[in-house]
């Protein structure tokens, strides 16, 4: 791989190639991770300025704000301020809001109130599900987790322009939940427009209905040379239609992405838009291929591709670690059961200075996953913060089992706890308890129990001798009773795991399984499967293990004060997506926490679109990737020896995910041991019967021939 200067900066020939494309052609770039793309694009723009085209007429388009911030300041350092603020660096959602400005003042779209994704649209939400089920006559009642399910329901229908079975996660749907769908859909749209709001999704959804409507009438056509397209794999049909109508005036659209990094479907991205669709809207595009990540070593880089390469829905593509210049990234298999080593090992790191918190990133698939690993953070006080969801120590049937654990001793801990504190601890054991008490009721009973806990068998024995109450509810406060009387009396030398799971059966905290909903959200019985666990490998004593929770809160409530650059991160793999830490744990990597349905009944487009999820976990890290998978490490190994490919078909739900099974790391790691020691024999070897371990030691190869004789020219 060689590396030629342009400008200030040294790019190498792949990236040369994109940067000097020609200003009258499409451009289809597909790059991989760490491949230096961003520079790339700098360095593309630059070309444009050198070539007379007009700093105001380029346009680049990006997914989030903080990719055009990020992006902007690079641009700014290249180029200096003055010309780096002539180019639009945009997101689609910002460019959606400036052309909803314009048609409001000619008159085109009807003034609207602009509410992102705040209260008055939950409203909205909600009111379209009143009216959908009176019209449907259905009798279910409307809870929160029914609203969240439809506003993720709504973000896709708005990606897809109201089309429902244009996209498999909707055509999934069972036939009865496809009706309630488009029903409320159509309410939905009517309430809004006669509020005159405005979701995030309507800046770009609104914009293109009237487009549509009146295409003579479009203010953006013509009005740019070149629009530049950053991480278009995320693009999705409603975004798609607006940029073909943006450019359709002879704009040059180049569009860089990679199709292996598309985990964005349930906003309505897919891998056809940049397979087929690109090419169909933007004809005779040419196709760049940016191969070499700068981010990993050539381990990570192998398993990557022997993992990826499975997906049909993909270009053709190695992903390869520079020979001279790629770090050497450590990869770690770690069993399920051994995770408290992990986090001890890590924490002494982190101690020795060996290793700061912010270069250490813990990535889920799910945040209900994530629960076990939490506890176990806040048991050796190691300072982490959760993105994108609350803590353990906050969800409200954790805090209501906490709560019982508490009420040993006739209820001595719970009485030493703050009114406040005391008053959301009940309040979440009688919610847990499911009693169906009105407002009034739930809180007079409320007050009761905070200000005297023990006598509670008292105040539920009155409220069912005043109160005309149903049978059930009467069934459930007896449970509750029964439950309270034997808390009060449970001996502080009793294992806590036993009485923890008795809550957790005689409640029912650990609900029925539905059928999988892949925009639901769920996880309520992953979290308390996860206490119940932690309990139990605790090994302790009520006594020791409520002590063991209390300074778990101390610590928790210390971590918040600390600054983010002194706690490890713990996120979602989708939220990693265009971040890298050099030490990346990737937990619970098992069947169970990627899929929910039995082997049988995964469709195609599922296992394809969670090996693009795992594709981008892996390729994080920087210097050493720590996998904690199942506890089937003798059946894992034992399938890397015999140098199988696949995976097997008889996997559990507790076993490592199926993807770990495809990396072929034994023979990887022995192909790149002879490739170190320059044992050519046994590369050959490894080569001859694994077609990616040929293909890759080709690359390799042509690097050294390349790098020799660039040594060479620089001699002479």
């Amino acid at each position: 791989m060689r590396e030629r200067q342009e400008g200030k900066v040294k790019y190498t020939d792949e990236q040369l190639r994109v940067i000097q494309h020609t200003l009258n052609k499409h451009a289809l770039v597909s790059a991989v991770a760490g491949s230096g793309k961003t520079q790339t694009l700098i360095g593309r723009i630059e070309h444009l300025l050198l070539n007379e085209v007009h700093a105001e007429q380029i346009l680049v388009l990006m997914f989030n704000k903080s990719a055009v911030l990020s992006f902007k300041k690079r641009l700014k350092e290249a180029l200096g301020e003055s010309k780096a603020h002539q180019i639009q660096v945009k997101t689609f959602h910002a460019l959606g809001y400036q052309l909803t400005q314009y048609l409001q003042r000619q008159g085109l779209l009807s003034v609207n109130k602009f509410v992102g994704e705040g209260e008055t649209l939950k409203a909205v939400v909600k009111e379209a599900l009143v009216q959908t089920y009176h019209f449907l006559a259905i009798k279910e009642a409307i809870t929160p987790e029914v609203e969240n399910k439809y506003e993720s329901y709504l973000a896709l229908l708005k990606a897809e322009l109201g089309a429902l079975s244009s996209h498999h996660l909707l055509c999934q749907l069972e036939d009865e939940t496809k009706k309630r769908v488009e029903i409320f859909f159509q309410f939905y749209e009517r309430l809004r427009k006669s509020q005159g709001l405005q979701s995030f999704d309507d800046l770009i959804y609104d914009a293109l209905k009237v487009f549509l409507d009146a295409p003579k009438k479009i203010p953006v056509k013509g009005k740019y040379q070149h629009i530049i397209v950053d991480e278009c794999q995320d693009i999705n049909l409603m975004q798609q239609r607006f940029l073909k109508i943006i450019a359709e005036k002879g704009a040059k659209v180049m569009a860089v992405g990679d199709v292996d990094q598309t985990i964005y479907e349930w906003r309505g991205s897919k891998t056809h838009y940049m397979l087929k669709e690109f090419a169909r809207d933007f004809l005779a595009p040419e196709h760049y291929q940016l191969t070499y990540s700068f981010r990993y070593g050539h381990l990570v880089s192998l398993m990557a591709n022997a993992v990826i390469q499975n997906n049909k829905s993909r270009f053709s593509q190695l992903c390869v670690s520079p020979v001279n210049s790629a770090p050497n990234t450590e990869v770690e298999i770690v069993s399920k059961k051994n995770l408290s080593l992990l986090i001890g090992a890590l924490h002494k790191e982190l101690e020795a200075n060996v290793m700061m918190p912010e270069d250490v990133a813990v990535l889920v698939r799910k945040y209900s996953a994530s629960v076990l690993l939490e506890l176990y953070l806040l048991s050796e006080a190691l300072p982490y913060q959760l993105q994108g969801a609350g803590s353990v120590l906050d969800n409200k049937s954790i805090s209501a089992i906490i709560g019982f654990l508490q009420l040993g001793n006739d209820a001595k801990l719970l009485k030493e706890v703050s009114l406040n504190k005391r008053r959301l601890v009940v309040s979440a054991m009688l919610s847990v308890a499911k009693l169906y008490l009105n407002s009034s009721m739930f809180n007079v009973l409320l007050k009761e129990i905070t200000m005297q806990p023990d006598k509670t068998d008292k105040y539920l024995a009155e409220l069912v001798k005043n109160a005309n109450l149903a049978t059930y509810q009467i069934e459930k406060i007896e449970i509750l009773a029964m439950l309270w009387r034997d808390a009060l009396k449970r001996s502080a030398d009793e294992m806590a795991y036993t009485f923890v799971k008795k809550v957790i059966t005689e409640l029912k905290l650990i609900p029925e399984r539905r059928k999988n909903d892949r925009l639901a959200e769920g996880g309520e019985s992953d979290i308390i499967e996860a206490f119940l666990n932690f309990c139990q490998f605790s090994h302790l004593t009520l006594a020791k293990f409520t002590s063991l929770l209390n300074k778990m809160r101390v610590n928790f409530e210390r971590f918040q004060s600390l600054d983010a650059n002194k706690k490890v991160s713990i996120l979602s793999i989708h939220r990693a997506k265009g971040l890298q830490w050099r030490y990346v744990i990737l937990y619970d990597m098992t069947e169970k926490s990627f899929f929910s349905e039995p082997k049988s009944q995964l469709k195609k487009e599922e296992i394809e679109s969670e090996r693009r999820l795992y594709y981008v976990a892996i390729t994080r890290a920087t210097r050493k990737l720590a996998i904690v998978a199942g506890n089937d490490m003798a059946k894992l190994k034992k399938w890397f020896s015999d140098r199988e490919c696949s995976y097997p078909d008889a996997l559990r739900k507790s076993n490592s995910i199926r993807f770990l099974y495809e990396s072929q790391l034994t023979e990887i790691e022995a192909f790149l041991h002879a490739y170190s020691e320059k044992e050519t024999e046994q590369m050959h070897k490894y080569a001859k019967y694994n077609k990616l371990i040929d293909s890759y030691w080709q690359k390799l190869d042509l690097q050294d021939k390349l790098s020799d004789r660039e040594q060479r020219r620089k001699s002479a």
